[in-house]
């Protein structure tokens, strides 16, 4: 089993040196659940909120730069908003405001910072703030891990704006992945979708922070999370598919008492955060190797390590990359391969299966 993301080393370098460590998605069965978070932080009125240019599009919302007007000044934010039309969407509008109240009280740090939402009413609109809800953040930067994956000069202009040596990139973009999600999984939640698209650099801080909640699962909760259900882009999700085994309980159905003594007992029998760790191994790959950076070369890294089960070895023997490919992973010993070896390691869930809430008890206890 990959180690939990719980476990990272927290200085740059040691990601490397610590081997033993632990936009297109598919929704199966949507069943969106709230579970007890209920708190929806600050509401802006729609009056005091300016839409600019686009910033960005996914699978289920729009994201645009923008205005917001609060105590006489004026704040530079990014606004989302759902697509109405797709199925689904409205739902995880909902909940992505959910956890990310949550998120911000809890992990404050390792995502943009949320600042609140606003509720648009038809009467309200106007030609680009559309009727629904708004989600705002304040602006820290446009500049995503997949920006920069996309540039010839990728090390470097990462080393420019992380004001690292450009040996020290990897590692440097490593770190701030594994404190984001360590902080993200000490809080209860799993984000499902760790890609390069979901981390922005924010500027002035000169770390990347994780982005996009609206797949994201609370496990102690079980807000946002349905057994059954499966929320994943196929290009970073790992082979399993799933967080938890299907047949496990249904936490957001559960009562407070035994979903305080269920949560513990599920993370620690299967390890739901190696899902996010699975995901930052494939991240992990692409920095370090440049043939994989394109979306192509990475389903095809992803059907043939799927073919040899994992075995990043014997990839590598078919591969035979030149040292221009994977020097960032054979430095120090080879310790980059050891570390994203025990990243993309697979984990053994029973998907399918229905157990009685006395047979988890059974199970569990």
């Amino acid at each position: 089993m990959r180690p939990s993301l719980q476990l990272r080393p927290r200085e740059a370098f040691a990601a490397f040196r610590t081997p033993h460590l632990q936009g297109k998605y598919s929704r199966k069965n949507l069943h969106v659940c709230a579970g007890v978070l209920t708190a929806t932080g600050p509401r802006f009125q729609a009056e005091d909120v300016t839409v600019k240019g686009t910033l960005g599009e996914g699978s289920y919302g729009q994201v645009f730069e923008g205005v917001l007007k609060r105590n006489g000044a004026s704040e530079h934010v990014v606004l989302k908003r759902v697509k109405t039309r797709v199925e689904g969407a409205e739902e995880m509008g909902q909940m992505e405001l959910l956890l990310n109240v949550y998120a911000a009280s809890k992990a404050r740090g390792s995502i943009a910072d949320f600042m609140g939402h606003c509720a648009v009413q038809p009467e309200e609109a106007n030609h680009r703030l559309t009727p629904g809800l708004w989600l705002v953040w304040r602006y820290e930067g446009s500049k995503t891990l997949a920006y920069y994956l996309k540039r010839r000069d990728c090390i470097r202009a990462l080393a420019k704006d992380l004001a690292v040596p450009e040996e020290a990139v990897p590692a440097t973009v490593m770190k701030h992945i594994f404190e984001c999600l360590t902080a993200l999984h000490n809080a209860g939640v799993v984000h499902r979708d760790v890609k390069p698209l979901n981390l922005v650099l924010a500027e002035k801080e000169r770390r990347f922070k994780l982005i996009d909640l609206g797949a994201a699962a609370d496990l102690r909760n079980g807000t946002n999370y349905t057994p059954d259900e499966s929320i994943l882009d196929p290009s970073y999700c790992p082979p399993e598919q799933y967080c938890l085994p299907t047949s496990a309980p249904h936490l957001g159905r559960q009562l407070a008492p035994l979903k305080l003594a269920i949560s513990p007992l599920l993370w620690s029998r299967h390890k739901p955060d190696c899902f996010d760790s699975f995901s930052t191994g494939l991240v992990l790959m692409q920095l370090a190797v440049p043939k994989l950076r394109s979306a192509g070369s990475l389903r095809a890294f992803n059907k043939q390590l799927q073919a040899q089960r994992c075995d990043l070895a014997e990839w590598r023997a078919r591969e035979r990359l030149p040292a221009s490919q994977s020097a960032a992973l054979d430095a120090d010993n080879g310790a980059g391969w050891d570390l994203v070896q025990a990243l993309l390691r697979p984990r053994k869930l029973e998907v399918g299966m229905r157990l009685t809430r006395t047979d988890w008890v059974h199970v569990l206890f």
